[in-house]
């Protein structure tokens, strides 16, 4: 099975003075790509297409275009996410999940803790498993196009007391994740939730651990005593 680990650090790229806790995801998840004979990416700005209208965190959904004839499956880690149980295999997920054929995405629900749920029926876009095919390019093509799309001309999401709109997906947090949201509403077979958020997400997640609203102080030590005391 061929499969890409990747990044967009959109802000840092290779240059990691720029995030401090960048340089230790980045090691502990290409170290967990290695392990399993994974390709692994971390990608910065894109270079050959113009974001200058949307937030640079949608730089995931082009890089996932760009790559997705190449791999069978793909995941994407956030920067301020890691690999915490570097035994679990993609494999397992994609034969726990991906049985038939309409599932394309697999998202946890949008919550850090137990008691700390964002969005309980919505996916986080932190971290995703996507299935590589011709399904899965055109989504990923209907996801970036969704700022544009006159399908979502009149539906809107409410997030924190707003009501956002899909040109919102440009400049208004969350940004793609926003996106992503009117794309389930208009695919909804084609995407999945784990049972359990920690399967995927979340700052005790068992497979990776997203550290959501931590300082970035306290992200370092986590990370620095992480390869400390696991790799």
């Amino acid at each position: 099975m061929r499969v890409l680990v990747y990044m967009a650090m959109y802000n840092t790229g290779e240059n990691f003075e720029n995030i401090p806790y960048a340089k230790y995801t980045s090691d502990i998840n290409n170290n967990y790509a290695i392990h399993h004979g994974y390709s692994f990416s971390c990608y910065g700005h894109p270079l050959d297409v113009d974001m200058s209208d949307r937030h640079p965190a949608w730089a995931r959904v082009y890089y996932a275009g760009q790559n997705m004839h190449m791999y069978d499956y793909m995941l994407y880690i956030d920067g301020d996410a890691f690999v915490y149980n570097q035994e679990i295999k993609v494999e397992d997920l994609v034969n726990k999940y991906f049985s038939d054929d309409q599932t394309i995405f697999l998202f946890a629900r949008d919550q850090k803790l137990m008691n700390a749920v964002f969005h309980c029926n919505r996916p986080n876009a932190g971290v995703f498993l996507i299935k590589c095919c011709d399904a899965a390019k055109s989504l990923i093509n209907d996801w970036w196009k969704v700022p544009n799309d006159e399908y979502y001309s009149d539906k809107y999401i409410k997030d924190t007391g707003r009501y956002l709109d899909h040109k919102d997906t440009l400049d208004s947090h969350p940004y793609e994740q926003l996106a992503l949201w009117f794309l389930r509403d208009r695919y909804p077979n084609a995407f999945r939730f784990t049972d359990i958020y920690r399967e995927l997400n979340g700052l005790d997640g068992r497979f990776v651990r997203h550290l959501m609203q931590v300082p970035d102080k306290i992200r370092v030590r986590i990370l620095q005593e992480y390869i400390k005391e696991k790799l």
